[in-house]
Protein backbone atom coordinates (compact mmCIF):
# COMPACT_ATOMS: atom_id res chain seq x y z
CA UNK A 1 0.00 0.00 0.00
CA UNK A 2 0.95 3.65 -0.85
CA UNK A 3 1.27 6.06 1.68
CA UNK A 4 -1.09 8.05 -0.02
CA UNK A 5 -3.33 5.55 -0.13
CA UNK A 6 -3.55 4.84 3.06
CA UNK A 7 -4.27 8.59 3.61
CA UNK A 8 -7.15 8.37 1.36
CA UNK A 9 -8.86 5.72 3.66
CA UNK A 10 -8.37 7.34 6.65
CA UNK A 11 -9.93 10.53 4.65
CA UNK A 12 -12.87 8.00 3.04
CA UNK A 13 -13.56 6.14 6.51
CA UNK A 14 -13.70 9.67 7.89
CA UNK A 15 -16.44 10.94 5.70
CA UNK A 16 -18.35 8.22 5.14
CA UNK A 17 -18.84 7.35 8.99
CA UNK A 18 -18.39 10.26 10.69
CA UNK A 19 -20.42 13.44 11.24
CA UNK A 20 -18.38 16.98 10.51
CA UNK A 21 -17.68 19.75 12.25
CA UNK A 22 -17.10 23.70 11.56
CA UNK A 23 -12.78 23.77 11.54
CA UNK A 24 -11.28 26.24 13.94
CA UNK A 25 -9.12 27.68 11.38
CA UNK A 26 -10.38 30.20 8.52
CA UNK A 27 -7.66 28.60 6.57
CA UNK A 28 -8.49 24.97 6.80
CA UNK A 29 -9.73 24.62 3.09
CA UNK A 30 -7.02 25.87 1.03
CA UNK A 31 -4.23 25.21 3.85
CA UNK A 32 -2.23 21.67 3.37
CA UNK A 33 -1.00 21.77 6.57
CA UNK A 34 -3.93 19.86 8.19
CA UNK A 35 -6.45 17.37 6.58
CA UNK A 36 -8.93 16.69 9.56
CA UNK A 37 -10.00 19.60 11.17
CA UNK A 38 -13.87 19.61 10.40
CA UNK A 39 -14.10 16.04 11.50
CA UNK A 40 -13.81 15.81 15.46
CA UNK A 41 -10.89 14.47 17.09
CA UNK A 42 -11.98 11.31 18.81
CA UNK A 43 -13.49 10.34 15.30
CA UNK A 44 -9.87 11.16 13.64
CA UNK A 45 -8.48 8.52 15.95
CA UNK A 46 -11.22 5.69 15.57
CA UNK A 47 -10.14 6.24 11.57
CA UNK A 48 -7.06 6.12 11.80
CA UNK A 49 -6.78 2.99 14.45
CA UNK A 50 -9.26 1.48 12.20
CA UNK A 51 -7.37 2.05 8.66
CA UNK A 52 -3.98 1.23 10.12
CA UNK A 53 -5.21 -1.98 12.01
CA UNK A 54 -6.08 -3.08 7.92
CA UNK A 55 -2.40 -2.45 7.07
CA UNK A 56 -1.46 -5.44 9.22
CA UNK A 57 -4.53 -7.57 8.51
CA UNK A 58 -3.91 -7.79 4.81
CA UNK A 59 -0.28 -9.15 5.28
CA UNK A 60 -0.31 -12.53 3.83
CA UNK A 61 2.89 -13.97 4.44
CA UNK A 62 2.67 -17.26 6.14
CA UNK A 63 5.78 -16.87 8.47
CA UNK A 64 4.11 -13.62 10.00
CA UNK A 65 1.06 -15.14 10.47
CA UNK A 66 2.56 -18.25 12.55
CA UNK A 67 4.41 -15.44 14.64
CA UNK A 68 1.78 -15.37 17.58
CA UNK A 69 0.56 -12.36 16.54
CA UNK A 70 -2.44 -11.32 18.61
CA UNK A 71 -4.13 -9.63 15.57
CA UNK A 72 -4.65 -12.79 14.21
CA UNK A 73 -6.23 -14.04 16.99
CA UNK A 74 -9.44 -12.59 17.67
CA UNK A 75 -8.05 -9.49 19.56
CA UNK A 76 -8.05 -7.02 17.05
CA UNK A 77 -10.29 -4.68 18.69
CA UNK A 78 -8.18 -4.77 21.76
CA UNK A 79 -5.63 -2.76 19.95
CA UNK A 80 -5.20 0.80 21.12
CA UNK A 81 -4.66 4.02 19.76
CA UNK A 82 -3.33 6.85 22.27
CA UNK A 83 -4.89 10.14 21.50
CA UNK A 84 -3.17 13.56 22.17
CA UNK A 85 -3.62 15.57 25.05
CA UNK A 86 -4.12 18.30 23.15
CA UNK A 87 -5.17 18.35 19.63
CA UNK A 88 -4.16 21.73 18.87
CA UNK A 89 -0.77 23.46 19.81
CA UNK A 90 1.01 21.02 20.41
CA UNK A 91 3.96 21.33 17.85
CA UNK A 92 7.41 22.31 18.94
CA UNK A 93 8.01 22.80 15.51
CA UNK A 94 6.90 24.45 11.96
CA UNK A 95 8.49 25.59 8.41
CA UNK A 96 6.71 28.46 7.18
CA UNK A 97 7.27 28.50 3.75
CA UNK A 98 7.24 32.32 1.52
CA UNK A 99 6.81 33.70 -1.57
CA UNK A 100 6.59 36.83 -2.92
CA UNK A 101 3.75 38.35 -1.07
CA UNK A 102 2.90 35.21 1.14
CA UNK A 103 3.62 33.84 4.53
CA UNK A 104 2.48 30.44 5.31
CA UNK A 105 2.04 26.64 4.35
CA UNK A 106 1.82 25.19 1.17
CA UNK A 107 -1.61 25.31 -0.64
CA UNK A 108 -3.28 22.01 -0.41
CA UNK A 109 -2.75 19.92 -3.67
CA UNK A 110 -0.04 22.51 -4.76
CA UNK A 111 3.51 22.35 -4.42
CA UNK A 112 4.28 26.40 -5.59
CA UNK A 113 1.42 27.98 -4.33
CA UNK A 114 1.40 29.38 -0.40
CA UNK A 115 -1.34 29.97 1.61
CA UNK A 116 -0.61 33.40 2.68
CA UNK A 117 -1.99 32.73 7.23
CA UNK A 118 -3.35 35.22 9.64
CA UNK A 119 -3.18 31.98 11.78
CA UNK A 120 -2.67 28.44 12.57
CA UNK A 121 -3.70 26.62 15.42
CA UNK A 122 -1.46 23.31 15.46
CA UNK A 123 1.25 25.62 16.88
CA UNK A 124 1.34 28.57 19.56
CA UNK A 125 -0.42 31.43 18.48
CA UNK A 126 1.80 34.24 19.98
CA UNK A 127 4.75 32.01 18.06
CA UNK A 128 3.07 32.57 14.88
CA UNK A 129 2.82 36.27 15.45
CA UNK A 130 6.31 36.93 16.78
CA UNK A 131 7.60 35.09 12.85
CA UNK A 132 4.58 36.52 10.58
CA UNK A 133 6.02 39.88 11.94
CA UNK A 134 9.99 38.81 11.38
CA UNK A 135 8.75 38.00 7.39
CA UNK A 136 7.00 41.48 7.77
CA UNK A 137 9.95 43.24 8.39
CA UNK A 138 12.02 40.69 6.08
CA UNK A 139 10.15 42.59 3.17
CA UNK A 140 10.71 46.12 4.63
CA UNK A 141 14.31 45.34 4.38
CA UNK A 142 14.26 43.91 0.49
CA UNK A 143 15.06 40.31 1.61
CA UNK A 144 14.02 38.57 -1.86
CA UNK A 145 11.97 35.17 -1.01
CA UNK A 146 12.11 32.24 -3.26
CA UNK A 147 10.42 31.32 -5.96
CA UNK A 148 10.10 27.16 -6.23
CA UNK A 149 9.03 27.45 -10.04
CA UNK A 150 11.62 30.28 -11.25
CA UNK A 151 14.53 29.48 -8.53
CA UNK A 152 14.95 33.26 -7.81
CA UNK A 153 14.92 34.80 -4.75
CA UNK A 154 16.98 34.36 -1.46
CA UNK A 155 15.02 33.38 1.54
CA UNK A 156 13.33 29.98 1.53
CA UNK A 157 11.64 29.01 4.77
CA UNK A 158 11.20 30.89 8.18
CA UNK A 159 11.37 28.34 10.68
CA UNK A 160 10.72 28.25 14.16
CA UNK A 161 10.71 25.61 17.30
CA UNK A 162 9.21 26.53 20.60
CA UNK A 163 10.04 24.94 23.79
CA UNK A 164 8.18 24.18 26.95
CA UNK A 165 9.23 27.82 28.33
CA UNK A 166 7.62 29.41 24.85
CA UNK A 167 11.53 30.17 24.13
CA UNK A 168 12.04 30.52 20.29
CA UNK A 169 14.89 29.22 18.19
CA UNK A 170 14.08 31.30 14.26
CA UNK A 171 16.02 29.78 11.36
CA UNK A 172 16.21 31.38 8.16
CA UNK A 173 16.84 28.92 5.47
CA UNK A 174 18.56 30.83 2.50
CA UNK A 175 20.41 30.11 -0.34
CA UNK A 176 23.95 31.18 -0.93
CA UNK A 177 24.01 34.46 -1.66
CA UNK A 178 26.97 37.10 0.02
CA UNK A 179 24.76 40.06 -1.49
CA UNK A 180 21.70 39.79 1.37
CA UNK A 181 24.43 38.59 4.47
CA UNK A 182 24.13 42.27 5.66
CA UNK A 183 20.26 42.59 5.10
CA UNK A 184 20.27 39.14 7.36
CA UNK A 185 22.12 40.08 9.99
CA UNK A 186 20.23 43.19 10.48
CA UNK A 187 16.77 40.87 10.47
CA UNK A 188 18.23 39.03 13.13
CA UNK A 189 19.32 41.27 14.97
CA UNK A 190 15.89 43.24 14.89
CA UNK A 191 14.28 39.84 15.86
CA UNK A 192 16.66 40.08 18.88
CA UNK A 193 15.84 43.23 20.29
CA UNK A 194 12.32 43.03 19.27
CA UNK A 195 11.32 40.37 20.79
CA UNK A 196 14.29 38.92 22.85
CA UNK A 197 14.22 41.16 25.50
CA UNK A 198 10.83 42.77 25.55
CA UNK A 199 7.33 40.93 26.61
CA UNK A 200 5.37 39.64 23.84
CA UNK A 201 1.65 38.57 23.83
CA UNK A 202 -0.78 38.87 21.21
CA UNK A 203 -4.57 38.71 21.25
CA UNK A 204 -6.86 39.06 18.28
CA UNK A 205 -10.54 40.75 19.40
CA UNK A 206 -12.11 38.39 17.49
CA UNK A 207 -10.54 35.40 18.32
CA UNK A 208 -9.95 36.49 22.66
CA UNK A 209 -12.66 33.41 23.50
CA UNK A 210 -10.54 30.75 21.36
CA UNK A 211 -7.40 32.08 22.51
CA UNK A 212 -8.76 31.97 26.32
CA UNK A 213 -9.94 28.41 25.63
CA UNK A 214 -7.17 26.98 23.55
CA UNK A 215 -4.06 28.15 25.07
CA UNK A 216 -4.64 28.18 28.44
CA UNK A 217 -0.80 26.29 29.00
CA UNK A 218 0.55 29.72 27.52
CA UNK A 219 0.90 32.18 30.31
CA UNK A 220 4.82 32.95 29.95
CA UNK A 221 5.72 35.38 27.29
CA UNK A 222 7.05 34.59 24.26
CA UNK A 223 11.05 35.28 23.89
CA UNK A 224 13.36 34.73 21.15
CA UNK A 225 16.70 33.34 22.26
CA UNK A 226 18.32 31.73 18.98
CA UNK A 227 18.26 32.46 15.53
CA UNK A 228 20.04 30.59 12.91
CA UNK A 229 20.88 31.15 9.09
CA UNK A 230 21.16 27.94 6.93
CA UNK A 231 21.56 27.63 3.33
CA UNK A 232 20.12 25.49 1.32
CA UNK A 233 20.97 26.31 -2.54
CA UNK A 234 19.76 23.00 -4.12
CA UNK A 235 16.86 22.58 -6.34
CA UNK A 236 15.15 20.51 -3.73
CA UNK A 237 12.55 22.28 -1.13
CA UNK A 238 13.52 21.42 2.17
CA UNK A 239 14.02 23.64 5.11
CA UNK A 240 17.29 22.01 6.35
CA UNK A 241 20.52 23.24 5.45
CA UNK A 242 24.38 23.92 6.28
CA UNK A 243 24.95 26.05 9.03
CA UNK A 244 25.89 29.42 8.29
CA UNK A 245 26.01 31.88 10.91
CA UNK A 246 24.14 31.81 14.58
CA UNK A 247 22.83 35.08 16.85
CA UNK A 248 21.90 34.39 20.58
CA UNK A 249 21.53 31.08 22.03
CA UNK A 250 23.51 28.32 20.19
CA UNK A 251 20.91 25.55 21.41
CA UNK A 252 17.05 25.39 22.32
CA UNK A 253 16.79 23.27 25.69
CA UNK A 254 13.77 21.15 25.97
CA UNK A 255 12.59 18.49 28.45
CA UNK A 256 11.44 15.27 28.41
CA UNK A 257 9.69 13.84 31.89
CA UNK A 258 10.74 10.83 32.42
CA UNK A 259 7.94 8.33 34.80
CA UNK A 260 8.64 5.84 36.77
CA UNK A 261 5.22 4.32 36.64
CA UNK A 262 3.47 1.32 35.75
CA UNK A 263 -0.04 2.97 34.67
CA UNK A 264 -0.10 5.93 31.99
CA UNK A 265 -3.74 7.11 31.66
CA UNK A 266 -4.95 9.54 28.45
CA UNK A 267 -8.58 10.13 28.96
CA UNK A 268 -11.05 11.32 26.13
CA UNK A 269 -11.13 14.97 28.01
CA UNK A 270 -7.82 14.99 27.09
CA UNK A 271 -7.64 13.77 23.60
CA UNK A 272 -10.01 16.45 21.97
CA UNK A 273 -9.31 19.30 24.47
CA UNK A 274 -11.88 21.95 25.13
CA UNK A 275 -14.78 22.58 22.80
CA UNK A 276 -14.18 25.33 20.05
CA UNK A 277 -18.02 25.95 20.19
CA UNK A 278 -20.81 24.83 22.22
CA UNK A 279 -22.69 23.09 18.94
CA UNK A 280 -18.92 21.23 18.49
CA UNK A 281 -19.31 19.36 21.72
CA UNK A 282 -19.17 15.57 21.61
CA UNK A 283 -19.59 13.45 24.39
CA UNK A 284 -16.13 11.72 25.12
CA UNK A 285 -15.50 8.15 24.65
CA UNK A 286 -14.37 6.16 27.52
CA UNK A 287 -11.00 6.53 28.81
CA UNK A 288 -7.89 4.58 27.39
CA UNK A 289 -6.08 2.80 30.25
CA UNK A 290 -2.43 1.71 28.81
CA UNK A 291 -1.15 -0.81 32.04
CA UNK A 292 1.84 -2.31 32.34
CA UNK A 293 1.17 -5.69 33.99
CA UNK A 294 4.43 -7.10 36.43
CA UNK A 295 5.48 -9.99 34.79
CA UNK A 296 6.61 -7.35 32.07
CA UNK A 297 8.28 -4.90 34.07
CA UNK A 298 11.63 -5.23 35.55
CA UNK A 299 12.41 -1.37 35.56
CA UNK A 300 15.58 -0.15 38.11
CA UNK A 301 13.96 2.25 40.52
CA UNK A 302 14.34 5.95 40.05
CA UNK A 303 12.19 8.80 41.09
CA UNK A 304 10.70 10.93 38.11
CA UNK A 305 12.98 13.65 36.41
CA UNK A 306 14.04 15.10 33.36
CA UNK A 307 15.91 14.64 30.75
CA UNK A 308 17.35 17.74 29.42
CA UNK A 309 18.14 17.59 25.62
CA UNK A 310 19.91 20.35 23.08
CA UNK A 311 18.43 21.12 19.78
CA UNK A 312 20.02 22.41 16.80
CA UNK A 313 18.17 24.01 13.53
CA UNK A 314 18.55 20.94 11.98
CA UNK A 315 18.01 18.46 14.74
CA UNK A 316 15.22 15.83 14.66
CA UNK A 317 13.06 16.14 17.57
CA UNK A 318 9.34 14.74 18.52
CA UNK A 319 6.58 17.67 17.54
CA UNK A 320 3.91 16.36 20.64
CA UNK A 321 6.39 16.77 24.12
CA UNK A 322 3.16 15.14 25.97
CA UNK A 323 1.93 12.39 24.42
CA UNK A 324 5.66 11.16 23.73
CA UNK A 325 6.46 11.03 27.13
CA UNK A 326 3.43 8.51 27.53
CA UNK A 327 5.18 6.83 24.49
CA UNK A 328 8.45 6.58 26.09
CA UNK A 329 7.08 5.69 29.49
CA UNK A 330 5.95 2.72 27.51
CA UNK A 331 9.13 1.72 26.18
CA UNK A 332 10.63 1.85 29.63
CA UNK A 333 8.15 -0.26 30.71
CA UNK A 334 9.33 -2.75 27.96
CA UNK A 335 13.11 -2.78 28.74
CA UNK A 336 14.31 -5.07 31.47
CA UNK A 337 16.67 -3.52 34.22
CA UNK A 338 20.39 -4.02 33.49
CA UNK A 339 20.29 -4.73 29.90
CA UNK A 340 22.58 -3.94 27.14
CA UNK A 341 20.93 -1.57 24.69
CA UNK A 342 21.40 -1.04 20.59
CA UNK A 343 19.75 1.89 19.49
CA UNK A 344 19.72 2.86 15.83
CA UNK A 345 18.51 5.68 14.35
CA UNK A 346 19.16 7.40 17.78
CA UNK A 347 19.00 10.75 16.59
CA UNK A 348 19.90 13.22 19.56
CA UNK A 349 19.62 10.82 21.70
CA UNK A 350 15.94 10.69 22.26
CA UNK A 351 15.44 7.77 23.53
CA UNK A 352 18.63 6.41 23.98
CA UNK A 353 18.99 9.20 27.18
CA UNK A 354 15.99 8.43 29.07
CA UNK A 355 16.46 4.24 28.63
CA UNK A 356 20.11 4.63 29.95
CA UNK A 357 18.34 4.99 33.55
CA UNK A 358 17.43 1.77 33.57
CA UNK A 359 20.03 0.06 31.81
CA UNK A 360 23.81 -1.26 32.01
CA UNK A 361 24.92 0.38 28.46
CA UNK A 362 23.61 1.58 25.63
CA UNK A 363 24.85 2.37 22.33
CA UNK A 364 23.52 4.92 20.02
CA UNK A 365 24.09 4.28 15.98
CA UNK A 366 22.87 7.81 14.04
CA UNK A 367 24.51 8.33 10.56
CA UNK A 368 23.48 12.27 10.77
CA UNK A 369 27.08 13.81 12.23
CA UNK A 370 25.21 16.76 13.53
CA UNK A 371 22.76 14.58 15.65
CA UNK A 372 25.59 12.03 17.06
CA UNK A 373 27.41 15.59 18.12
CA UNK A 374 24.13 16.74 20.07
CA UNK A 375 23.95 13.15 21.74
CA UNK A 376 26.91 13.03 23.24
CA UNK A 377 26.44 16.90 24.32
CA UNK A 378 23.42 15.90 25.43
CA UNK A 379 24.60 12.59 27.39
CA UNK A 380 27.20 14.99 28.42
CA UNK A 381 24.46 17.58 29.62
CA UNK A 382 22.49 14.85 31.93
CA UNK A 383 25.61 13.58 33.63
CA UNK A 384 24.98 10.15 31.99
CA UNK A 385 27.90 8.18 31.52
CA UNK A 386 26.65 4.50 30.79
CA UNK A 387 25.74 5.96 26.64
CA UNK A 388 27.69 6.03 24.21
CA UNK A 389 27.16 7.38 20.40
CA UNK A 390 28.18 6.20 17.08
CA UNK A 391 28.45 8.04 14.31
CA UNK A 392 27.61 5.34 10.47
CA UNK A 393 24.96 4.20 8.85
CA UNK A 394 22.64 1.44 10.28
CA UNK A 395 23.89 -1.22 8.05
CA UNK A 396 27.64 -0.42 8.86
CA UNK A 397 27.42 -0.87 12.09
CA UNK A 398 25.39 -4.25 11.61
CA UNK A 399 28.12 -5.55 9.44
CA UNK A 400 30.75 -4.16 10.98
CA UNK A 401 30.45 -4.57 15.02
CA UNK A 402 30.77 -7.72 17.18
CA UNK A 403 29.17 -6.39 20.48
CA UNK A 404 26.50 -8.25 21.42
CA UNK A 405 23.12 -6.61 22.54
CA UNK A 406 20.53 -7.73 24.72
CA UNK A 407 17.80 -5.11 23.27
CA UNK A 408 17.29 -3.82 20.24
CA UNK A 409 15.57 -0.39 19.40
CA UNK A 410 14.54 0.91 16.25
CA UNK A 411 13.21 4.37 15.07
CA UNK A 412 13.93 4.44 11.55
CA UNK A 413 12.86 6.94 9.32
CA UNK A 414 9.89 6.47 6.94
CA UNK A 415 11.47 4.33 4.08
CA UNK A 416 11.85 1.72 7.56
CA UNK A 417 14.38 -0.45 7.76
CA UNK A 418 15.32 -1.70 3.78
CA UNK A 419 18.30 -3.61 3.67
CA UNK A 420 19.10 -3.64 7.60
CA UNK A 421 16.13 -5.80 8.36
CA UNK A 422 17.65 -8.88 6.98
CA UNK A 423 21.09 -8.01 8.72
CA UNK A 424 18.91 -7.61 12.10
CA UNK A 425 17.87 -11.53 11.35
CA UNK A 426 21.78 -12.25 11.86
CA UNK A 427 21.72 -10.85 15.76
CA UNK A 428 20.49 -12.36 18.93
CA UNK A 429 18.37 -9.74 20.37
CA UNK A 430 16.03 -11.46 23.16
CA UNK A 431 13.70 -8.25 23.00
CA UNK A 432 13.15 -5.88 19.98
CA UNK A 433 11.05 -2.25 20.72
CA UNK A 434 10.28 -0.68 17.21
CA UNK A 435 8.95 2.73 16.88
CA UNK A 436 8.18 3.47 13.94
CA UNK A 437 6.36 6.81 11.83
CA UNK A 438 5.06 4.57 8.67
CA UNK A 439 2.76 1.33 10.00
CA UNK A 440 3.08 0.87 5.77
CA UNK A 441 6.91 0.04 5.87
CA UNK A 442 6.90 -1.22 9.22
CA UNK A 443 4.25 -4.00 8.19
CA UNK A 444 6.65 -5.07 5.23
CA UNK A 445 9.89 -4.74 8.00
CA UNK A 446 7.87 -7.00 10.18
CA UNK A 447 6.99 -9.75 7.90
CA UNK A 448 10.81 -10.28 7.62
CA UNK A 449 11.71 -9.53 11.36
CA UNK A 450 8.93 -12.44 12.57
CA UNK A 451 10.87 -15.16 11.02
CA UNK A 452 13.03 -14.88 14.45
CA UNK A 453 10.63 -12.60 16.59
CA UNK A 454 7.09 -12.89 17.37
CA UNK A 455 5.26 -10.09 17.78
CA UNK A 456 4.13 -9.91 21.06
CA UNK A 457 2.29 -6.19 20.86
CA UNK A 458 1.32 -3.70 18.52
CA UNK A 459 0.05 0.21 19.82
CA UNK A 460 -0.95 3.80 17.29
CA UNK A 461 0.29 6.86 19.02
CA UNK A 462 -1.59 9.76 17.45
CA UNK A 463 1.60 12.51 17.94
CA UNK A 464 -0.29 14.44 14.61
CA UNK A 465 -3.89 15.39 15.35
CA UNK A 466 -5.65 16.86 12.07
CA UNK A 467 -3.48 15.47 10.24
CA UNK A 468 -3.72 11.35 8.84
CA UNK A 469 0.03 10.83 10.65
CA UNK A 470 0.68 8.63 13.65
CA UNK A 471 3.33 6.46 15.03
CA UNK A 472 2.70 2.78 15.84
CA UNK A 473 5.14 0.57 18.36
CA UNK A 474 5.29 -2.57 17.62
CA UNK A 475 7.04 -5.12 20.48
CA UNK A 476 8.82 -8.37 19.81
CA UNK A 477 10.49 -11.02 21.28
CA UNK A 478 12.43 -14.03 20.71
CA UNK A 479 11.03 -17.37 19.62
CA UNK A 480 11.83 -20.26 22.25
Amino acid sequence: MKKRKFHTNVFVNLVENFEKRVPLCSHFLKCGGCSFQDFFYQDQLKAKKEETIKIFENLTFQNFRDSNFSFFKNEVEKIEIFGSEKEFDYRTRMDFVLSENDFGLRAKRSFDKVENLSECHIFSFDAFQVVKKIFEKSKELEILPYNLKTHTGFLRYISVRKNEKNELMIIFVTKNDKNFDEKIDELANWSLKNYGNEIFRQTQNENEEIVQNKRKDQNESIKVVSLYQIENSELSDTSFGKIKKFWGKKNLEFNLKIQNSKSVMVSSSDCHGEPVEAHQQRKPFNKLRMTFPNDKLEMGDFDDEKIKFLIGPNTFFQQNISLFEKLLSKILSEIPNERSILDLYCGVGTISLPVSKISKKVVGVESVSESIERAKENAKFNEVQNAFFVCDTTDNFLENSNENFDILILDPPRVGLEKSAEKILKRDFEKIVYLSCNPITQAKDLEILSRKWNVEEITFWDLYPQTPHLESLAILKKKI
